[in-house]
């Protein structure tokens, strides 16, 4: 179940930052900066981070990728420049199978 809240937080993030639409790393490093700086939990170290990450006070990870997966599915004009060259570079592979001899097993 996706949660309207980080959807729309994730959603506004890939609309802000295109950076993030390439990177999950930058996308919950964004997240987390907002987690921190607008939670009541403000750690103050790399140790307060680590442990603000690991009492789960901060977005999860695997359900921010989750949302930004839908989000891409559902709205393909957040979807990094990657994702066009992927598809560009996958149709060309596909022609070239086509044109292999049928006697390559």
């Amino acid at each position: 179940m996706i949660t309207t809240k980080i959807y729309e937080r994730v959603k506004k993030v890939l609309t802000n930052s295109p950076k993030t639409r390439e990177n999950d790393t930058i996308l919950m490093a964004t997240l987390w900066n907002e987690d921190i700086t607008t939670g009541i939990v403000q750690p103050t170290s790399a140790v307060g981070l680590l442990q603000t990450l690991a009492a789960g006070a901060l977005t999860n990870w695997e359900s921010a990728t989750r949302v930004r997966r839908k989000i891409m599915e559902e709205h393909p004009e957040l979807r990094g420049f990657s994702y066009v060259m992927r598809k560009s570079k996958a149709k060309k592979v596909k022609k070239q199978i086509k044109t292999w001899p049928n006697n390559i097993k």
